[in-house]
């Protein structure tokens, strides 16, 4: 039996060894008495068509189903009433307006109870499966398509009624200050108990100590209200009792409660309209207030200390999830010392981004409708964003490094490698603290009356992906790699801020939108495109039977730069945006009037001056051992690519790269950075991200060279004196490099 247990689990896709593994331990710790049928239904949570045990061994398992039951209605009681989605201490403006109607309360309430019961979706991603299993198991066959549904709707309707009650009971007898007190510990206790149903349902084979508890379960359970659907599946009783029982007891429950919540609001919907109420005493000469609880960061914190629903949420619960998976890991066996070092500054980063994601992200949607007060203070509105992007990821800070203490304290023996990575999420923590304001902003419908409508949750993804994005950067061992995925980091972080702070203006507007300008995240966009265009194209060459050589990587870039400078013509101008192409100082070089001749020969200054400090950096990397193997490295790759075609190469350093990277990095980074930047950031900043694209051994001259062609664009306004800079650069290098 138990060979044919594992073979049936080995053909499942189930790991027999580590099943048959178990079994030895559990013979070794009890015998033969750890695989009676009883014993092993009971502990069993593999579930197939009849595996339901019989006799007295099924009739003890119905009461132990009651109890999961029980606890599964239980735990989502708790995280429907502790749900951030709502308020208990705030009657949403439309119940008050349905209260206005000719109607008895009881309609209202069975409407809300209606919600409850149909509308929950972890009612039917916890219970629905779990009846479907159980029904399977019993042997009912296609009958469990009906009887897991119907049974389900009959176990909403019991969290419906004991949610309507108890809400309106709450709401009724408690002040707003206590309500939240109270919302915050039904958050916390369901958010524990649903972790413990997943850890349950992850454990493969149920712990004994929960095993001895639903063995004691007395048989009433399955004949009570919550757990009256187990009697499907007891062994003697005839299943229309069940169906009767519940046919008969889901009404009445909806009766009673819609009736109590119906007395409950006889003299209001709400005990109290204060949030915070008390006396007024003596004034007394305190200490004087701190700076850290003035001004914005003031209000946060005070805000957090007041809504303890929103402090448990935000940094409570991130807490309670990472020590689910720990417990998860445990169960599983895995090395958790061993994961903290490989992985620990991955997961110090994603508990910080965690937090971020409930706090930053609700940084405008927590000021609700009195954001237009903000607008009436004399500080910048992106001020106060920013202030509490710093808090948020001070906040955000205290829990990476906490985590990586955890870690250190699990493996000390850290290596180099190890210490770098901390310290990549230790600032991409704080930079994302940023991001998540931002997006957290664009995301938000400031307009929305109810809280959970105020964020979009599309925006919420994007989040996530930009934080997946930053752990390749933990996770490469490339020092270059990560060096470039920070400025990445930062440059988006950017973007989006300068993103945020034009629709700023208009957030208390739905129907406006800021003028079309160019901006940062254009130039991002278009950068990745012609990127991602190249290397489509080279890969397609790649796999034909000719293969890659220098021409057709010529043809491919050409090819991307041509189709990435119309596409964004042409998307930019149905966005709004007029005359792209003269924005970034392109159209104006079709020909040449006497300014654009100065143009030309500033470009020529910038470019001798690039090249002349290039050929001085080879000459330098030559005693250097390590970055001369680099050299003689990257000069076998370029003639391996382009062999004899000398001519294909000079095309493309002369001709097409000048003239599509000077209109992406130029045109469209350096002017999306400039608008909105000093201009020696400017310069810096899209120099940087010009030079992290290329080789690692050419990243100070490129450094170099973009801070030149920067420049002369600056200073000519005409984006032909970076082209033509750019163009000196590298005839300077091809030429003279080879001799040197």
């Amino acid at each position: 039996t138990l060979m044919s247990e594992a073979l049936r689990q080995a053909n499942r896709g189930g790991d027999s060894d580590q099943l048959l593994r178990r079994f030895r331990e559990a013979f070794e710790a009890r015998g033969a008495a750890a695989f009676r049928p009883d014993a092993y239904a009971r502990r069993s949570i593999w579930t197939y068509a009849g595996s339901w045990p019989t006799g007295a061994a099924g009739r003890r398992m119905a009461p132990a189903f009651g109890a999961v039951l029980a606890v599964c209605i239980l735990v989502l009681v708790l995280v429907s009433l502790g749900s951030r989605h709502q308020h208990l201490g705030q009657v949403q403006w439309q119940a008050q307006w349905l209260f206005t109607f000719p109607v008895r309360a009881r309609v209202i309430f069975l409407a809300r109870l209606f919600e409850f019961s149909v509308f929950s979706v972890l009612l039917w991603l916890i219970v629905f499966p779990l009846l479907l299993a159980f029904f399977w198991s019993a042997g009912y066959g296609v009958w469990t398509a009906l009887l897991a549904p119907g049974c389900t709707l009959y176990v909403g309707a019991v969290i419906g009624a004991v949610c309507v009650t108890l809400e309106t009971w709450l709401r009724t007898t408690f002040a707003r200050g206590r309500l939240k007190n109270i919302q915050a510990a039904f958050t916390l206790c369901g958010t524990v108990g649903f972790l413990a149903l997943l850890l349950l349902g992850q454990a493969g084979v149920m712990p004994d100590a929960v095993g001895k508890v639903l063995a004691g379960v007395p048989d009433w359970l399955a004949w009570s209200p919550v757990g009256v659907a187990a009697l499907v599946c007891l062994p003697g009783v005839p299943l229309w009792v069940p169906l009767a029982l519940m046919a008969g007891a889901g009404p009445a429950l909806a009766y009673a409660a819609t009736r109590a919540s119906e007395r409950l609001v006889r003299d209001g919907l709400i005990g109290s309209s204060g949030a915070y109420q008390g006396g007024r005493g003596a004034g007394s000469a305190g200490a004087p207030r701190t700076r850290l609880l003035r001004g914005v960061v003031g209000k946060e914190i005070r805000l957090l200390l007041r809504d303890r629903n929103f402090m448990i949420q935000t940094l409570l619960v991130p807490l309670v999830i990472i020590a689910f998976r720990v417990i998860v890991m445990k169960v599983h066996r895995v090395d958790v010392a061993s994961l903290a070092q490989q992985s620990g500054a991955a997961l110090a980063f994603g508990l910080g981004v965690y937090v971020l994601m409930f706090g930053g992200f609700a940084a405008i949607a927590s000021e609700g409708k009195a954001l237009w007060l903000l607008y009436t203070v004399p500080y910048r509105l992106e001020k106060v964003l920013a202030d509490k992007a710093r808090l948020w990821g001070t906040v955000s800070l205290v829990y990476t490094v906490a985590a990586l203490g955890v870690c250190w304290a699990l493996r000390p023996a850290w290596d180099v490698t190890s210490l770098v990575n901390c310290a990549m999420a230790i600032v991409g923590v704080y930079v994302y603290g940023f991001i998540a304001v931002a997006i957290g902003v664009m995301g938000s419908d400031v307009l929305a009356d109810r809280p959970q409508r105020r964020i979009r949750p599309g925006w919420m993804f994007v989040y996530m992906f930009l934080a997946g994005m930053y752990g390749y950067a933990i996770y490469t061992p490339s020092i270059w790699h990560k060096v470039g995925q920070f400025v990445l980091c930062v440059l988006v972080a950017y973007a989006i801020w300068q993103k945020m702070v034009d629709r700023l203006p208009y957030l208390l507007d739905p129907t406006a939108s800021p003028p079309r300008r160019i901006s940062l995240s254009d130039g991002l966009i278009v950068a990745f495109a012609f990127f991602a265009l190249q290397a489509v194209v080279v890969g397609v060459a790649g796999n034909s039977k000719m293969g890659v050589s220098g021409g057709r990587i010529v043809v491919g870039y050409v090819l991307a730069g041509l189709i990435v400078t119309w596409v964004s013509g042409v998307v930019f101008k149905a966005d709004g945006m007029q005359g792209l192409f003269a924005k970034v100082r392109l159209a104006k070089a079709r020909k040449l009037p006497p300014p654009l001749r100065r143009a030309v020969l500033v470009g020529v200054m910038w470019g001798a001056a690039a090249c002349v400090f290039a050929l001085g950096y080879l000459l330098l990397i030559d005693l250097i051992e390590p970055l001369r193997v680099m050299k003689q490295q990257s000069v076998q790759l370029t003639e391996k690519l382009f062999g004899g075609a000398w001519w294909a190469l000079a095309l493309l350093a002369v001709g097409a790269a000048p003239l599509f990277e000077e209109y992406i990095f130029r045109g469209m980074v350096f002017r999306g950075l400039h608008r909105s930047t000093s201009p020696a950031v400017a310069v810096l900043a899209s120099a940087a991200i010009f030079a992290v694209i290329h080789p690692p051994i050419s990243v100070v001259p490129v450094f170099v060279l973009g801070i030149a062609a920067a420049m002369s664009f600056r200073r000519t306004g005409v984006l032909i004196s970076p082209v033509v800079a750019h163009a000196i650069y590298n005839a300077g290098v091809i030429v003279a490099g080879p001799l040197i």
